[in-house]
């Protein structure tokens, strides 16, 4: 399936844990992702002023 993106979105408490959960799916188990980036996003909202 090259050229196929692929996302998962993970609400964690911490880096290392979207790490562990991101670790344990069996795909990137068996080595399937060619790479992978673990990212963090804030919620935009009126409490932050939607981040503008």
């Amino acid at each position: 399936m090259q050229g196929w993106d692929r996302i998962m979105i993970l609400n964690c408490e911490s880096r290392d844990h979207a790490h562990s959960i991101a670790n344990a799916d069996p795909f990137a188990e068996k080595g399937y992702y060619q790479d992978r980036s673990i990212l963090e996003v804030e919620p935009a909202n009126a409490d932050n002023n939607y981040l503008l």
